[in-house]
Parts: structure tokens; C-alpha cells; sequence
């Protein structure tokens, strides 16, 4: 399912409706939203009517309300206990804190790809990264994959070694494919 316009306010009882019209003739597995700089409380909406996701693909988010949202327990705690999601794919990453909500409505998150990593260093952003599957002890993310421009196999060699001093993670693998860097762990 692929949904483009968010012309709507998604309190209003279209998106639900449109949805449930949906459910009654097959099952979403996969959703993908070109909606850019998509509103947090928009994507839980969505998600706490599509319990059966596998697949997510968002182009950006906006985390102007996110504060009202972690505020919003009972959302999170229904959203967190039904996701299926096992990948996720994100167009664009703006702050680390996109990948911290992806994981909490996603906690069966094993595959995680960012596009374009926006104003992050990607030495913070892998160490983030670790950092926060490290804290939560239900992590299943196991295999990272994010694009840098001009990526070299000098720049894998330097994370490589950033990973390895900083002990960043144990038993992992990486590799680059022209722009993209793989990241795979046990």
C-alpha cells in the first residue's frame, strides 16, 4: 500500500475509513508513505490500523510533536505490542531521534536502510546507533544499511577501526556497494 497526500487532518475519519475499505478485500503487509516530513501522530494513526505491517517505508519525519506523543503512553504501549515490522526504510534522517521512535513503534525492527543521513556525522550516527540497541535490551536490529556519497573503501576501513576500538559491536561484518554501507551483527 502506498499512500502519497496527507491533504487531510488525520484525526478526521478518512484515513480510517479508506483503511478498514481496504482491509475488508486483503491484508497490508508493506506500506510506503511519500508524504515528506510526516507528522508523528499521523504514522501512529496509521499504524495502530495496520497492525499486520511488515514493511515500512517513510520518506521523512516531523518530530514537532513528538513530546505529546511519548506524553501518549497507552498509544505507544498498543502500537509497540501489535508491530510486526521487521524493516524499515527511511528516505531521509535529519536527527538521531527519527531512528529512536522508528524503533520504538517498530521493536521487531531487524533490518534498518537510511537513504541520506542529513547534517550527521557518520561516526555519531553509527555510534548512536549502538548506543541505543545497546540501552534496550529487546533490540532485533541486526543489519544496518545507509548511503554515503562518495563512500571509499577508505571510509569502511575507518569504521571498521572506529567500531573495533570503541568496541562498538562484536561479531560484525561490513562492506560497501558503490554509495551504500552494509552493516550486518549477531
Amino acid at each position: 500500500m502506498t499512500i502519497t497526500d496527507f491533504s487531510f487532518d488525520a484525526s478526521e475519519e478518512a484515513l480510517p475509513v479508506g483503511i478498514q475499505r481496504v482491509l475488508t478485500v486483503t491484508q497490508i503487509y508493506h506500506l510506503e508513505i511519500s508524504e515528506e516530513n510526516m507528522l508523528v501522530s499521523t504514522l501512529s494513526h496509521i499504524l495502530s490500523l495496520l497492525p499486520d505491517l511488515i514493511t515500512l517505508q517513510i520518506h521523512s519525519l516531523s518530530l514537532d510533536e513528538i513530546k505529546e506523543l511519548c506524553d501518549n503512553e497507552c498509544v505507544l504501549c498498543s502500537i509497540k505490542n501489535r508491530s510486526q515490522i521487521t524493516k524499515v526504510y527511511l528516505e531521509k534522517m535529519n536527527e538521531i531521534r527519527e531512528f529512536h521512535l522508528l524503533l520504538m513503534f517498530c521493536p521487531n525492527m531487524a533490518y534498518f536502510k537510511v537513504r541520506r543521513i542529513i547534517n550527521m556525522d557518520v561516526e555519531l550516527f553509527l555510534r548512536r546507533i549502538f548506543e541505543t540497541l545497546d540501552h534496550d535490551c529487546n533490540a532485533h536490529l541486526r543489519s544496518l544499511v545507509f548511503r554515503i556519497p562518495a563512500a571509499d573503501d577508505q571510509m569502511v576501513k575507518s569504521l571498521h577501526k572506529m567500531i573495533n576500538d570503541e568496541k562498538l559491536c562484536i561479531d560484525y561484518s561490513i562492506k560497501r556497494a558503490f554509495d551504500d554501507i552494509y552493516l550486518q551483527w549477531k
